[in-house]
């Protein structure tokens, strides 16, 4: 599913603002998927179910973990989030502002997270999947750093 053919991200709180891409298999933005969304939004962190959950609850919201949990593998299944691995093997999440396939360059310390640039290793990635004859390719890259924020910060200490 190529998320570019079926439009752009849903917009955190009220609904869509533009073409979703929810199909009729996709279960319906219920309030607590809002919040959940929402929340994902303010950041530009990446950071597991469980801190998601604990944030959302310290806000007011009521919702149980496995709430947390569902409407993340919806949001991440339909494009509207990106999902990665810690160094630990953590499942982590964050909201994906833009359309398309990412890849982050990410703090180990914070999770803070920026975009990167991947064309190249796309083409790469394409021209050895053609060289042997494979087809329906999908790949993992982390890029995994310290921020200048995190690095200064432990100089402190």
């Amino acid at each position: 599913m190529t998320d570019a053919a079926q439009g752009g991200p849903s917009t955190p709180g009220q609904g869509p603002a533009r073409p979703t891409r929810r199909t009729s298999s996709v279960p319906v933005a219920t309030v607590a998927r809002r919040a959940i969304l929402a929340a994902l939004a303010e950041s530009s962190a990446f950071v597991t179910a469980q801190a998601l959950h604990a944030r959302l609850t310290a806000e007011g919201h009521r919702m149980g973990l496995a709430t947390v949990y569902r409407a993340l593998r919806v949001y991440a299944d339909i494009g509207d989030i990106d999902r990665t691995r810690a160094e630990d093997g953590t499942v982590l999440f964050r909201y994906r502002p833009d359309p398309g396939h990412h890849h982050y360059l990410r703090c180990r310390s914070c999770g803070y997270s920026v975009p990167i640039h991947s064309e190249p290793f796309e083409a790469w990635t394409a021209t050895i999947g053609s060289r042997h004859d494979f087809t329906d390719l999908t790949h993992t890259v982390e890029v995994l750093g310290t921020c200048s924020s995190c690095w200064m910060h432990r100089g402190e200490g």
